[in-house]
């Protein structure tokens, strides 16, 4: 890549597409965000991702003549090797060829990855994760994702699925999953999980809390409504946050006493709000539930890039593979 050249990094979202463009030394000079209107098929995702990033190049004054390289990400599973999207999350978006479709638009090398993993990989090569070689990135969000990093390579596993870290059972009769299982870590500790239980305590009078943020309409429950009544002092909220935390605690032990990480890295929508308190928990409850002798090599920190860690994430599996998949 030279000097003068640039890369684009595409966040695909259910809802938006951030695009950002990063000079050759990684830093974003410029971005955009436009609606993601999944749901009206793939050619109009395509044209949504061509809007965004013709307005974020625009923004920079910098010609399409150079881009170096096109990397878009995923929620949901993909094919890295071949750039297809296998299955969206939350959008039509399933079976297609997308790194195909970018790489001739744009003539560019075009990488396709999953949202968390390449979340991941930000906080590996310019993040909270620099000079570990052994990592865990695991978010929190309205589902839970994560991304694995071992002998300082992103591992994707056969067909670049590895890292569901939130479809774990650690309760064989527990809550539905969105998945289709039951007791998944996502379904006990995801945010969907907390607006559930919220929205319920509300319902049936345990929460004044909850009534005056999210009422009993779980969609109510987001983020910012879930923090306010945990910051009133609602002791029903409280237990639900907590109880969340404890849970995820569960699934980092198993993830502890399988990959022996040096290093979790806990980002997302969930951390942002909630912070020390959470991760606090997190430890705890992964200290407790993991083999001792595991546990007290690792430790938890905070992911440190924010929403540039997807952006961060593609660049650098650029440098590694510039040919794009």
């Amino acid at each position: 890549m030279n000097n003068d050249q640039v890369f684009i990094g595409i966040d695909m979202g259910a809802t938006k597409i951030l695009a950002a463009v990063l000079d050759s030394r990684g830093t974003v000079i410029g971005r955009e965000k436009v609606p993601t209107e999944g749901r009206q098929g793939a050619q109009q995702v395509l044209d949504n991702i061509n809007k965004a990033t013709e307005k974020a190049l625009e923004s920079t004054g910098i010609k399409r003549s150079k881009l170096a390289a096109i990397g878009i990400t995923v929620p949901g599973t993909v094919d890295p090797a071949q750039g297809n999207v296998i299955r969206g999350t939350n959008m039509d978006f399933n079976d297609y060829p997308l790194g195909k479709e970018l790489s001739e638009r744009y003539g560019v090398p075009a990488i396709v990855e999953n949202d968390v993993n390449a979340g991941t990989f930000g906080e590996f090569r310019f993040g909270s994760g620099t000079g570990v070689q052994d990592l865990i990135g695991v978010f929190p969000g309205t589902g839970i994702g994560g991304g694995i990093i071992l002998d300082g390579r992103l591992y994707r596993g056969k067909r670049g699925m590895a890292g569901e870290v939130g479809h774990m059972i650690i309760q064989t009769d527990g809550p539905i999953c969105g998945c289709g299982q039951r007791g998944c870590v996502e379904a006990l500790a995801g945010r969907t999980s907390m607006a559930r239980d919220a929205a319920f305590l509300t319902a049936v009078g345990k929460s004044p809390g909850g009534m005056e943020t999210g009422g009993t309409d779980i969609l109510n429950y987001k983020s910012k409504a879930l923090y306010k009544a945990y910051k009133s002092g609602d002791p029903a909220i409280r237990g639900v946050i907590e109880r969340g935390a404890y849970y995820l605690g569960i699934g980092l032990a198993n993830l502890v006493n399988i990959l022996n990480p040096e290093l979790i890295i806990i980002g997302g929508g969930i951390i942002d709000r909630f912070g020390s308190g959470y991760l606090d928990i997190l430890d705890e409850s992964m200290r407790e539930h993991a083999m001792s002798e595991i546990a007290a090599e690792v430790r938890l920190a905070e992911a440190a890039l924010g929403d540039d860690s997807v952006f961060m994430g593609l660049f650098g599996l650029f440098l590694e593979e510039p040919d794009g998949r």
